[in-house]
């Protein structure tokens, strides 16, 4: 009589299987396909109107299609930033102007995302298995998903970001690509504003990776005309700006509040409106008026009390990482309350993404901390592994000032995703031989150039 097999080589049964499936042919497609479908049903299925900030910038995009401006009424305005209504109102010239419309674009929005994060996942880790642990990562995330059917200015800000990262992500900055990198992170900015100087870091991260001498100087020179590109695209919105507010205003009017809100007598670390906001609001002129006075009492508040002001911080991370499913509560505000099927399907969802998102984490966490431990970075082929860490320690800092929010970690997620797979790449792996490593390596070779191509 045959003994059952023993947990081990259960195990090993099951490691060979989904290191095969990840080296077939069809897993891309399969998963790409399996994205889409996702994305298209949630939109075809959950009527989600748009609430809150997906309707300022719905009605905002209505209005510059409308060949309204930019203006709230009869009120130009900048409180938000352009670079998403922008684009929203460019397919509603082109499509007519529908919700559907802006959820389909979200649709080739988050698709774009997938590949990006494909992409930049075997180009900077030299991994194909990493990168498409990646995409099924993402593909199957319940609160990425999720934003398909929303009007706010993630996925699109996102799936631009990801493109500039990607035409910067090479070992010499043509000319060209310097430029067209300059523009795609000028719409990047115009959609997010603090990305502005993210270029500038990754530069370096990717120069420390360079032999030096000529290849350095010549990144160095492409980085500069990728920043001349960039500022001269941002002119004529800070230009339109100057005209409307007789003042600089960089791209938006909302720093300052956001600031405010962050740094209060009675600040939480999350979005909680402090009680001088309403007073601003009557005394000032306009909204950039308003933004100088709000960033005045929240520096003052800051220098006051810097005690209370560090005391923040710790709560302002675990607002911004330690919640997820942002995406998921706007859809249930923007599904009509009688549709009690359909909110049960989004809180299901829901309680599905949980657990997901901090597995995610968690496994990025720990693939992080080892690598760092172990020495692995050294180990890593491909460009540069760690620059998944400079964006998440940007966007980090950059947050940190204001207020902790979900719905911040959303441009750091595929970063996250790709150590995620490093370290679950690295459990399929543990115990292969040489032999066996050998073999894959050609494959591997010949998919990360055909990506640096």
């Amino acid at each position: 009589m045959s003994l059952p097999p023993s947990p081990a080589s259960a195990l090993a049964r099951a490691r060979a299987r989904l290191l095969d499936a990840l080296g077939s042919p069809a897993f891309v497609p399969l998963v790409l396909a399996l994205a889409v479908a996702l994305r298209l049903a949630w939109v075809a299925v959950l009527p989600v109107q748009p609430v809150s900030d997906c309707r300022w910038y719905f009605d905002r995009a209505l209005g510059l299609a409308g060949g309204h401006g930019y203006a709230v009424g009869d009120r130009p305005t900048a409180f938000y930033p352009v670079g998403y209504p922008a684009v929203l109102a460019g397919l509603f010239t082109l499509l007519g102007p529908s919700l559907a419309v802006a959820k389909l674009a979200n649709v080739g929005f988050q698709l774009g995302i997938l590949l990006l994060s494909y992409r930049l996942a075997v180009l900077l880790f030299g991994s194909v298995a990493v990168g498409r642990i990646t995409l099924a990562a993402l593909a199957v995330y319940p609160n990425h998903l999720s934003y398909t059917a929303l009007t706010c200015s993630e996925s699109a800000s996102l799936f631009v970001l990801l493109a500039g990262i990607a035409l910067m992500s090479v070992a010499v900055l043509s000319w060209p690509r310097a430029c067209l990198a300059g523009a795609t992170f000028a719409l990047a900015t115009v959609m997010k504003p603090q990305v502005v100087l993210l270029p500038a870091l990754l530069g370096v991260a990717l120069i420390r990776r360079m032999p030096g001498g000529g290849p350095r100087r010549r990144y160095v020179a492409g980085l500069v005309l990728l920043y001349l590109v960039l500022a001269a695209a941002l002119a004529p919105w800070i230009g339109r700006n100057y005209r409307v507010f007789d003042a600089f205003v960089f791209i938006s009017t909302n720093g300052g509040v956001n600031l405010l809100v962050g740094n209060h007598a009675k600040a939480t670390g999350m979005y909680s409106l402090p009680e001088e906001l309403p007073a601003l609001s009557g005394r000032a002129r306009n909204e950039h008026e308003k933004d100088i006075e709000a960033r005045r009492l929240a520096l003052r508040f800051m220098l006051e009390r810097p005690a209370d002001t560090v005391r923040l911080w710790p709560w302002k991370l675990y607002h911004l990482y330690g919640r997820d499913g942002d995406g998921l509560a706007w859809s249930l505000l923007g599904i009509p309350a009688d549709r009690d099927e359909l909110r049960t399907l989004v809180w299901r969802a829901a309680q599905i993404n949980r657990p997901y998102y901090w597995a995610l984490l968690g496994t990025a966490l720990l693939s992080i901390l080892g690598l760092t431990v172990s020495g692995g970075w050294s180990r890593l082929g491909g460009l540069c592994p760690t620059l998944g860490l400079w964006v998440t320690v940007y966007f980090t800092a950059v947050y940190l000032p204001y207020f902790g929010d979900p719905r911040f970690h959303f441009p750091v997620m595929p970063w996250l995703a790709m150590y995620a797979g490093v370290g679950l790449h690295g459990l399929l792996t543990v115990g292969q031989s040489r032999d066996d490593r050998a073999r894959e390596a050609p494959d591997r070779a010949a998919a990360l150039q055909g990506d640096r191509a």
